[in-house]
């Protein structure tokens, strides 16, 4: 039977081997899957690259992970980027509207990667605060760049930034 883009299943369940069972017994039906929180944190990651690696779409439940239950915030960033790196398409938090879940689940499962905006956000933030957006060279590193630049051979370098001796 082909998959009903339109059907989707959640994964809420406790361990990886149950979830595994779920989606061999319902073969190519589906398409589409929710990994739940208890499944996320327990093998959910390696689940939804396998699902993304078999043309299935994945979407997770990362809520907890931004909401201020006891979390290290950076750990939320850390578990959406491994998520998205593994085949994830989306993410939401459970306070969107049904409105916006219904557009949110159709545009996934029609390929699209739905994003809540309020976390993005914040994601975005930290990920600027934490990661320059060019490392910096250092004052030696750019003389010898523009020396390379201008066409000098190693030796022309070595002697103009005066450490003769060291190269052939």
């Amino acid at each position: 039977m082909p998959a009903d883009s339109r059907l989707i299943v959640a994964l809420d369940l406790p361990t990886r081997a149950a979830a595994d069972a779920m989606v061999e017994t319902l073969g190519d039906a589906v398409s589409f899957y929710k990994i739940g929180l208890q499944l996320l944190t327990g093998g959910g990651m390696d689940m939804a690259a396998d699902l993304k690696a078999r043309g299935r779409r994945v979407f997770l439940d990362c809520e907890h992970f931004f909401d201020g239950y006891g979390h290290d915030p950076d750990y939320g960033v850390s578990l959406l980027t491994e998520a998205f790196e593994a085949g994830a398409c989306g993410y939401l938090l459970k306070t969107v509207s049904a409105v916006e879940l219904v557009g949110a689940v159709s545009a996934a499962a029609a390929g699209a990667t739905v994003t809540d905006e309020r976390i993005s956000k914040r994601l975005m933030e930290r990920w600027r605060s934490k990661r320059p957006l060019v490392e910096r060279l250092t004052p030696r590193e750019t003389d010898v760049l523009r020396l390379l630049v201008k066409g000098s051979s190693n030796k022309e370098i070595a002697a103009t930034l005066g450490v003769g001796g060291l190269l052939p």
